[in-house]
């Protein structure tokens, strides 16, 4: 990536290594904690609804396997996205990220009539791939089962597509497959602010 697309401001990732961190200690205090200390910081429809479970869900995971996940997803993508976008606008992209998938979630909950718990930053982690996707698609990203190279926009799209069926499907009860599609929502939402970013690099290094 040439240096000159580096945000000056963020060639530290400071807030993305503090997501980390914060998920980390999330998942730290769930082991250490009896269970009803922390699930009113998870997400739930109403009536059990508050409004700082829009944030607080994603710093709390299922397993160690989640966490992992979300983490890599986080290094990834949330790194070399601050250090493009600046702070700000990354900070941006993941809150808005965060809280489209749990508003998506929210809903889907409602409609269904269910009443259980959503964690995980997963919504969070997809706007991120949406948005390295768009800014970079035919970087190169490698799955991990299978170990296949693929361009980011190849991987977006047969992830979306992926999360459509799912959750059309009822497939995996157990995973929150509307958040991830509004988390990707969220990521979409966030392409006019992408765009411009782009257009601005490429007129600099022109």
């Amino acid at each position: 990536m040439p240096a000159s697309t580096i945000h000056p401001e963020a060639r530290t990732p400071w807030i993305a290594r503090g997501m980390l961190v914060l998920c980390a200690l999330g998942f730290l205090l769930q082991q250490n904690v009896p269970e009803r200390s922390w699930l009113p910081f998870a997400l739930w429809p109403e009536p059990l609804f508050r409004w700082w479970q829009l944030i607080t869900y994603g710093f709390l995971h299922s397993g160690m396997i989640h966490l992992v996940f979300n983490a890599i997803g986080i290094i990834t993508f949330g790194f070399l996205l601050e250090r493009v976008l600046g702070w700000l606008r990354f900070s941006v992209l993941y809150l808005v990220g965060l809280v489209s998938a749990a508003l998506a979630q929210l809903i889907a909950a409602q409609l269904a009539g269910d009443l259980y718990p959503t964690i995980g930053a997963s919504g969070a982690v997809l706007a991120l791939l949406f948005a390295y996707a768009f800014l970079y698609p035919r970087a190169r990203i490698l799955l991990l089962i299978p170990p296949i190279p693929m361009p980011a926009w190849l991987f977006a799209t047969l992830f979306a597509a992926l999360s459509v069926w799912l959750a059309s499907s009822g497939k995996v009860d157990s995973v929150a497959h509307f958040a991830h599609l509004g988390g990707m929502f969220g990521g979409v939402l966030m392409m006019p602010m992408l765009w411009r970013h782009r257009a601005a690099s490429q007129s600099k290094a022109a």
